[in-house]
């Protein structure tokens, strides 16, 4: 039974890898891989030598991928952090934003766009928000004029 299971999990070939699709490949999360990782390097026998290499490159795979994923999630942390330093910074300041439609926010009588201060910024799932005076909540990215 487990020779069925370490054939089944045993290191991919060329052919296997191609005949994978890229949706397919896409769909696999890095907790699938850990887990496929793991069942193989657990059924592999330590004391082969002819294993020994391949353990030594899986093993070295995993502590590649733990470390790339520890950089990804500090960048991802750090443009946060450099986005929420941006956005506070215009607390305070007169801006001219558009909403979901591209029509601006506050319009004077004539139908030009009317700057509203910054009073707050707000994070709302997982995405910076400004607080308007008059109450309305617009995405940075909506924003199209910073007056002082």
């Amino acid at each position: 039974m487990t020779t069925a299971v370490a054939d089944t999990l045993s290191a991919p070939t060329t052919d296997s890898i191609n005949s994978v699709s890229r949706k397919e490949r896409a769909s696999l999360s890095q907790d699938d891989f850990y887990k496929i990782m793991i069942a193989e390097m657990t059924h592999q026998d330590p004391l082969s030598p002819s294993d020994q290499k391949a353990f030594l490159d899986q093993l070295s795979s995993l502590q590649n991928l733990e470390v790339t994923d520890k950089l990804n999630k500090g960048i991802e942390n750090l443009i946060f952090q450099q986005s929420l330093g941006s956005a506070s910074s215009m607390i305070g300041k007169q801006v001219l934003a558009v909403g979901e439609n591209g029509a601006p926010i506050a319009k004077d009588e004539s139908g030009q766009a009317l700057p509203l201060r910054v009073d707050k910024v707000q994070i709302e799932g997982g995405k910076l928000k400004l607080v308007l005076e008059n109450g309305e909540r617009v995405p940075m990215e909506n924003v199209r004029e910073i007056q002082p």
